[in-house]
C-alpha cells in the first residue's frame, strides 16, 4: 500500500514486539555492526530541473515499481514517469497518452499487488487564465498497457493499496469541501464506499486486515484544529474505529497522523505530529498491543516521522525529519533497541525521503528520495537497504 506525504509508505506483516509491563518499549540506541547501509540504485532527472521520485512500491523481491515527475533544465512541464525494477535493473514504461505533458504533477502515488497489477495515481493541474482545476487519475499497468479512470474534479487520493486485480482501494477527498472520496475498484469499475472517515495514512496485513487514521467523515471538510481524527480498523467485512492515543498540546497546535505499520490486530504503530500554529512540529511513535495505546520514546531529534515500514524481522524502521531545515536520517527500532542511519551521501545532498517499501519475504527494503543537486534543482533517487 502507499501512503502520500501528510503534511501526502506503510507496510505490514506479521509479527510480534516485546511490550514490558511497566508500558514502555525500551529504547536503548545502540551502535549499527556491520549492516547493510542505504544506498542510490536509480532515479531520474538532470541538474538544474525539477525531478522528484515520489513513491516506491514492491510487491516481491523480483517487482517494484517507482513513480514520479520528470523535468530537465529550463523545466516548463512536467512528465509522468514510471518505472518498473526487473530484478536486476530499472526500466521506464511510457504513460498513457494525454498524460506525457499535463500541467502539473503536484504528488504520484504507486501501488502494486505483482508486476500485472499495478495502480498509479498522479496529482495533475492544469491552469487557463483565471481558471485553474486539479484532479487524480486512477491509472492500472497489467504489464503490457494502461487502463485509465479519470476521478472527478479536484480529487485527491491521500493512500491506496491493491490487493488484486478485483481489489483495489483508494481514500481522499473530492470537490471544494474536501468531501469524502473513499473508493474500491472490484476488477470492472470504482465504486463509492462508506467509511468512518477519510484514511490519510494506511497499513495493510492482508485483504482482511487494514488499519488506517484519518478525520472522521463528519469533520473532514473542517478545518485542521476543528477535525477530529479516528483509527478505522477493515476486518474483511466492515469497518471498525477504535480512540487515538491520548497526546497532550497546546489548544491551537494540532495533532496530525504521519505513517501507520500494523502487525496484527494486536500489534499496531503509529506516528504521529503535533504541529504549531508557527509550523514548527514535534513527532512521536505510539504502540498499540489490542487493548491500549503507549507512548514509545525516540532517542534521537524529531521533528517529524515522515514514513514507516517494517523490517522483515520484526521490527520497524521510520524516515524523521531531523529538524526544521528538512534534513532526514533513517531510524531503525528492533528488539527495544534502536539505530540511526544517515541518507546517503551525494554530490547536492539528499533533502527529503517520501516512502519507504518493504520487499515482501526478506529484510530489505526501497526508499524514494529528492536529490538537491548544486545547480539549484531537484533530482529524484531511489534507494536500497539491503540486497
Amino acid at each position: 500500500m502507499t501512503t502520500r506525504l501528510l503534511n501526502r509508505a506503510a507496510v505490514s506483516t506479521a509479527g510480534a514486539m516485546l511490550v514490558l509491563a511497566s508500558g514502555l518499549i525500551p529504547a536503548h540506541a545502540r551502535t549499527p555492526q556491520s549492516a547493510p547501509t542505504w544506498t542510490v540504485v536509480g532515479g531520474w532527472g538532470s541538474a538544474g530541473g525539477d525531478s522528484q521520485v515520489w513513491s516506491v512500491a514492491s510487491p516481491s523481491s523480483t517487482t517494484a515499481f517507482a513513480a514520479g515527475s520528470l523535468c530537465d533544465m529550463g523545466c516548463v512541464t512536467a512528465t509522468l514517469e514510471v518505472q518498473q525494477w526487473h530484478g536486476a535493473t530499472w526500466s521506464a514504461i511510457t504513460p498513457p497518452a494525454g498524460l506525457t505533458n499535463p500541467a502539473a504533477i503536484l504528488g504520484v502515488l504507486v501501488t502494486a499487488s505483482s508486476a500485472q497489477n499495478a495502480w498509479v495515481y498522479p496529482d495533475l493541474y492544469q491552469r487557463t487564465g483565471s481558471t485553474s482545476k486539479f484532479w487524480t487519475d486512477a491509472l492500472l499497468w497489467n504489464g503490457t498497457k494502461w487502463t485509465v479512470t479519470t476521478f472527478p474534479q479536484n480529487s485527491y487520493v491521500y493512500t491506496a493499496v491493491a490487493f488484486s486485480r478485483t481489489n483495489a482501494w483508494a481514500f481522499g477527498t473530492s470537490g471544494r469541501t474536501n468531501a469524502p472520496f473513499n473508493s474500491r475498484y472490484n476488477g470492472t469499475a470504482w465504486k463509492r464506499v462508506r467509511l468512518p472517515g477519510v484514511p490519510q495514512v494506511l497499513s495493510a496485513v492482508s485483504a482482511s486486515d487494514m488499519w488506517a487514521i484519518g478525520p472522521t467523515a463528519k469533520t473532514a471538510t473542517k478545518p485542521l484544529l476543528k477535525q477530529s481524527d479516528v483509527v478505522m480498523h477493515w476486518t474483511g467485512s466492515t469497518w471498525r474505529t477504535l480512540a487515538l492515543p491520548a497526546i497532550s498540546k497546546p489548544a491551537k497546535d494540532a495533532v496530525t497522523p504521519a505513517a501507520i505499520v500494523a502487525f496484527s490486530p494486536r500489534d499496531v504503530w503509529a506516528s504521529f505530529s503535533i504541529v504549531t500554529p508557527s509550523d514548527s512540529s514535534t513527532g512521536l511513535l505510539e504502540h498499540w498491543d489490542g487493548a491500549r495505546w503507549q507512548r514509545v520514546r525516540i532517542p534521537y531529534p524529531v521533528y517529524q516521522v515522515t514514513s514507516m515500514a517494517q523490517d522483515g524481522q520484526g521490527g520497524l524502521w521510520l524516515v524523521a525529519q531531523t529538524n526544521g531545515n528538512g534534513t532526514r536520517a533513517f531510524y531503525h527500532l528492533r528488539d527495544g533497541s534502536w539505530s540511526q542511519q544517515s541518507m546517503p551521501a551525494v554530490t547536492g545532498g539528499i533533502i527529503g525521503s517520501a516512502g519507504l517499501s518493504w520487499v515482501p519475504g526478506t529484510k530489505s527494503l526501497w526508499a524514494s528520495a529528492i536529490e538537491e543537486d548544486t545547480m539549484g534543482g531537484n533530482q529524484g533517487l531511489i534507494l536500497k537497504y539491503g540486497s
